[in-house]
């Protein structure tokens, strides 16, 4: 039809910037993405192609629009309103559809980069199951900050990613808008599409509300595994707290064992001094006696003076040396009632290390079952945040989704509003246009039963010429048969002048030969004369 022929580059630089832009924005959101980690890349991903392919579906939806908008217009307006409504609706079709290929390769090339990065996600959790099979609480708590901070920034980075969809979303809705202002001024009929728009809107209205449910179940989940986590800290606490006191019973031990050691050292030389005490103990009363048989034979009394003098300072040496004896016995004494009590509180400790060592082994029995139901659970919270996290970005899209919705919907209410008194105008001017096509259709009426007539005698005309055809063509037959007959006999002609031919040959040698005889006999004759 020449509605379809409009011109194509009307608002052609909006489109280009859009798509420029859009692919601008691709581009800076896919540098932002890989210098994240690549554990959250995929989330972030996954976001956006949800969005994009929601973005398709809202522009193949504005193109169905579009083509049932136009049937509307076909049906309702006139000739000259359809072919200006068709030249708006070209442009803006294949304006819309330069969008869709950009942003198809736009999502193909997204495909691409995270097939690329499915294999990398694989690896890496791997490298987290390996890492929390093998990493120490020191590790995991600085885990745990990169994570936390790591977190922050995929966050900072998802709302940037938002804001940039919304920005890209509104500016191709107002671009839309734009565009569909002149076509709504000249239809007359909005009802389906307003219909459609408020069914979406209850469907939205449906999905806000599951959605509000799943996040307050998710809610009560993060609560609970907050109080697990709460708990296995605290059991973190207590077992450091239970480590440190076996580290310094053990240390304790380990001196009580060497101060043991010491004291069996100095309890054996203690033995050995009293043993050679003992043995001078006994040599002194050898000496006495001997001194004393010694002083029963002296004879003189000044010798027995003076050896008198000599045994009471041989005796007060004996005497200082036997309380130094005795002092050193005592200590010697109390030294082993001091090994004797330490051995027992040795002998307590052991018991008491022995059972801290069931209970610290109780404990980590314990603690290794419940870090592993804690991972398993911190996982499975991973994994559900990521959902909370896709299903929150969603009702975010969806709760501005719901404002443009609504702002949309008043603004067709005015154009409701401008199409009904337009309509009322419309109607003024068409009466006697339809008036008119009225009269023509009158016109038209008579024009077909003279085409009916004519198409009668043309049917009478057919019949003779097909009368005619069959009689030529039993002439076109003859024909052939004749032309067949003479080509035989031109045949037979060609071969009957080649034997004419043949024959004047003949006879022209004959000729010749005939003449040089009459020469020859004339020769002859001339010679029988002579």
């Amino acid at each position: 039809m020449s509605f379809f022929r409009g011109k194509k580059e009307e608002k052609g630089t909006t489109i280009d910037e859009l798509t420029e832009e859009i692919r601008t924005s691709l581009s800076t959101l896919d540098r932002k993405i890989s210098t994240l980690p690549e554990v959250l890349q995929e989330p972030i991903r996954t976001n956006i192609r949800s969005s994009l392919t929601q973005l398709i579906a809202s522009i193949d939806e504005l193109r169905a629009t579009l083509a049932d908008v136009l049937e509307l217009a076909q049906r309702a307006a006139t000739q000259s309103q359809v072919e200006e409504l068709g030249k708006t609706l070209n442009a803006t079709q294949s304006q819309v559809e330069e969008l869709g290929k950009n942003l198809s390769s736009s999502i193909e090339q997204l495909k691409k980069w995270l097939s690329s990065l499915e294999e990398a996600k694989t690896t890496l959790s791997k490298i987290l199951e390996l890492v929390q099979q093998t990493a120490t609480q020191s590790q995991v708590e600085e885990l745990g900050k990169t994570l936390n901070a790591t977190q922050s920034q995929v966050e900072e980075l998802g709302k940037s990613i938002i804001e940039q969809l919304d920005e890209t979303r509104k500016l191709i809705t107002s671009i839309d808008i734009e565009r569909l202002k002149g076509i709504f001024d000249n239809l007359g009929e909005v009802a389906e599409t307003h219909n459609l728009l408020r069914e979406s809107l209850d469907n939205i209205a449906k999905l806000i509300e599951g959605l509000s449910t799943n996040i307050s179940n998710v809610e009560n989940i993060t609560k609970t595994l907050q109080e697990q986590a709460e708990k296995y800290a605290k059991m973190v606490e207590e077992y450091s707290q239970l480590s440190a006191k076996a580290e310094t019973l053990t240390r304790q031990i380990k001196e009580l064992e060497e101060r043991k050691i010491m004291l069996e050292e100095q309890a054996k030389k203690l033995q050995e001094q009293e043993r050679t005490l003992l043995e001078r103990e006994k040599t002194i009363t050898g000496l006495l006696e001997n001194i004393n048989k010694a002083v029963s034979r002296i004879p003189e009394v000044g010798d027995l003076v003076k050896y008198i003098e000599y045994l009471k300072q041989r005796e007060q040496e004996l005497s200082t040396k036997f309380i130094e004896l005795e002092r050193r016995e005592a200590e010697l004494k109390t030294f082993a009632s001091r090994v004797a009590t330490e051995s027992e509180e040795l002998r307590k400790l052991k018991l008491s290390l022995q059972e801290m060592e069931q209970k610290l082994k109780a404990w980590e029995s314990e603690l290794s079952t419940k870090e592993k139901e804690l991972l398993k659970k911190l996982q499975a919270l991973t994994e559900r945040e990521k959902e909370v996290a896709q299903r929150e970005a969603k009702t975010e899209k969806l709760e501005l989704l719901i404002k443009e919705i609504n702002e949309k919907e008043a603004y067709l209410q005015k154009l409701k509003a401008e199409i009904d008194e337009k309509e009322r105008m419309l109607k003024e001017e068409l009466e006697p246009v339809r008036e008119r096509l009225l009269k023509e259709r009158e016109e038209l009426a008579s024009w077909e039963k003279r085409l009916l007539e004519k198409e009668r005698e043309l049917v009478g005309y057919q019949r003779m010429l097909a009368t005619k055809e069959s009689a030529l063509v039993e002439l076109r037959e003859r024909l052939e048969a004749r032309e067949a007959q003479l080509n035989e006999r031109e045949k037979q002609l060609e071969e009957k002048l080649k034997r004419l031919e043949e024959l004047q040959n003949r006879v022209a040698a004959l000729e010749r030969e005939n003449v040089s005889l009459k020469e020859q006999l004339k020769r002859c004759e001339d010679r029988l004369k002579i």
